[in-house]
């Protein structure tokens, strides 16, 4: 008799063990990742931070990460589009995986809607923007929706894994604490809506075990922060204002929780949200109200408001959304608040998607049964609509992105060439870039986080990685000092700002560009 192979055998039970659903959704969050994305995977796209820690991520234990330099040893701590695209969008379908399992979602077209929402959202393209430590932060996106969905099952053992999950996300990156949040708080909403609870008891006892979840994984969070900044002696760094997370007065809670609410009724329309088409804010809005919508009639349907505590603690978790999703407000201050921290605000745009995998059949009745139908459609294509424009967003950037380094790349050459052609210049000779450098090419600002355009790349932190790594161009070392001397000479003051004739010259052994005044 032929022995049974054990290898075979585990493989056969965890094909058991996996949903047919999980696994589709898996494989549509991540194609649509890698091809909403595929600019990001098949070109070296650069900003500031990247060329920095182009092969060699340092560790950022100090800003309060701690679990981020032990896992980016997995993919060997370099910015490669390939290598960390695999990962990173791998990781994003894993998280898409467990959003899904948390709302229950059953119908494969709102499956797809969300895993299309999670990946088109702008946050993604920030997140790609900074390729070096992208993996870690997609991790700490499964790992926000893993906890989630451990706390929200049965027994105390899944609980404290969905504890420990949640504090393990915050250790790659604080701001998807946040994400934990809002999809606690939408969860149980849509729940509540649903009415999927036959008591107020089971209620109040799945909001307390939510909460308290929340609450244990920020705890564990900052233990784990604590000691890891005691074993290595690190002072914690002021970074965006998640390291005084647990230094803000009473006072200063209440302005933030402000703050995030007028953020979360502000965001269409913010400055920070550059969408592709001008009417689309005004869309989102209008998508906005039609899910606020579906979820009363949802809730009327099932009767909701024939349950006094069921309605109050449904009106309370509305009440409460906006503040879960902007969170990261509370936690760090408006000032502080970028396009990175605020991927929770995919909840509104996958919500429509979780309404309509909700919204039911009627048995009798031709008309109902048609606005049913069409109110699940509508809900869909709600959601599949911001995907879409997410998708255009993200590609615009990239795009951008792209000419910005090419233009930086053209304008270094031609400076290079200036300094290389200098009568007395010798290899190896020192270089004083002294000034503000400006290039020809001008393309608007957009609001992405690490998305650079215009002369970012030319500015005195990245020019020399960008002349390094690109243009293999690197110039002896000129230390402050030495700049401070050269502007004191009567040659740099009576010389041209680049790149007029005599704007390069050499002063005191030191060829000297002359960039701006």
């Amino acid at each position: 008799m032929e022995k049974e192979s054990a290898l075979g055998a585990v493989l056969a039970a965890a094909r058991r063990r996996i949903q047919k659903r999980d696994a589709l959704v898996f494989l549509a969050a991540l194609l649509l990742a890698l091809g909403i994305h595929l600019f990001a995977f098949t070109n070296k796209l650069i900003n500031h931070d990247d060329l920095s820690e182009m092969l060699a991520g340092g560790s950022l234990l100090a800003s309060g990460r701690w679990l981020l330099h032990p896992f980016l040893k997995l993919t060997g701590r370099f910015s490669s589009p390939v290598v960390n695209g695999l990962a990173g969008s791998a990781w994003l379908a894993l998280a898409a995986v467990f959003t899904v399992k948390v709302f229950d979602v059953r119908s494969l077209g709102a499956c797809a809607a969300v895993a299309a929402a999670m990946a088109a959202f702008p946050t993604v393209t920030s997140t790609w923007a900074y390729m070096f430590t992208a993996p870690a932060y997609f991790f700490a996106m499964l790992l926000a929706a893993l906890g989630v969905w451990l706390i929200r099952g049965r027994g105390w053992t899944r609980f404290l894994a969905g504890a420990g999950a949640v504090a393990a996300a915050m250790g790659c990156y604080q701001a998807y604490f946040g994400f934990a949040a809002a999809l606690s708080v939408a969860a149980l909403l849509t729940d509540v809506c649903s009415g999927r609870y036959e008591s107020p008891k089971a209620l109040l006892q799945d909001v307390l075990r939510a909460f308290l979840g929340l609450v244990l994984g920020m705890a564990a969070y900052l233990a784990v922060l604590r000691l890891c900044l005691w074993a290595t002696g690190t002072e914690l760094l002021s970074y965006a204002g998640l390291d005084g997370m647990t230094d803000v007065s009473l006072g200063q809670l209440l302005s933030r929780a402000v703050d995030a609410y007028r953020s979360f009724f502000r965001f269409p329309f913010s400055d920070a949200f550059l969408a592709v088409h001008r009417s689309f804010p005004y869309f989102m809005r209008a998508f906005e109200v039609l899910t606020l919508l579906a979820l009363l009639a949802l809730a009327v349907r099932r009767g909701v408001y024939r349950s006094p505590a069921a309605l109050l603690m449904l009106l309370a978790l509305l009440g409460v959304l906006p503040l879960a999703v902007n969170i990261v407000y509370v936690m760090a201050g408006a000032e502080n608040v970028h396009w990175l921290m605020i991927y929770p605000n995919v909840i509104m745009w996958l919500l429509p998607a979780v309404l309509a995998d909700r919204v039911e059949l009627p048995r009798n009745g031709r008309l109902k049964r048609t606005a049913a139908g069409a109110l699940a459609c509508l809900l869909l294509a709600a959601s599949a609509a911001q995907s879409c424009e997410g998708a255009l967003i993200d590609n615009k950037a990239y795009l951008e992105m792209e000419l910005t380094a090419r233009g930086a790349n053209a304008y270094l050459t031609r400076l290079i060439a200036r300094v290389e052609q200098t009568e007395g210049y010798t290899p190896g000779m020192g270089v004083a870039f002294i000034g503000d450098a400006y290039s020809a090419t001008s393309l608007p600002k957009l609001g992405l986080t690490g998305v650079f355009t215009g002369d970012a790349l030319l500015n005195i932190y990245s020019r020399g990685w960008l002349m390094y790594y690109f243009q293999s161009f690197s110039p002896g070392y000129v230390p402050p000092e030495g700049y401070d001397a050269i502007r004191e000479t009567p040659e740099f003051q009576s010389m041209p700002c680049y790149p007029a004739d005599g704007s390069v010259e050499i002063v005191n052994d030191t060829v000297v560009v002359k960039l701006s005044d």
